[in-house]
């Protein structure tokens, strides 16, 4: 009982240090750098189907619906981190609009 706590445990620790980066790197200037994470996951769920698709023949249906369905399940953190980044760079455009405004209210 103790080792799946733990494990779960360290998971948890690791999913909320890669939140933590990828907030950090979003509200960098340089663009880019915030879409470091995103990317890295997109290609880390393609070799996942690349790999399921090596063990299993998808000729049929049910093994390209699966194989689908795996695609889409394994791009949820992508889908995650874009949502953090995009927020991010939203706010930071909204914060840069207000202050031109309020330097040119001076």
């Amino acid at each position: 009982m103790s080792f799946y706590f733990s494990f779960s445990f360290i998971y948890l620790l690791i999913a909320g240090l890669v939140l933590y980066l990828q907030i950090i790197l979003s509200k960098k200037e340089i663009k880019w750098l915030g879409l470091i994470l995103p990317i890295l996951s997109f290609i880390y769920s393609l070799f996942m189907l690349l790999g399921a698709s090596t063990f299993e023949a998808i000729g049929e249906n049910k093994n390209l619906i699966n194989s689908i369905l795996a695609f889409f399940i394994s791009n949820i953190p992508t889908i995650i981190l874009l949502f953090i980044y995009c927020r991010i760079k939203k706010k930071m455009k909204m914060n840069a609009e207000i202050d031109k405004m309020n330097i040119k209210d001076l």
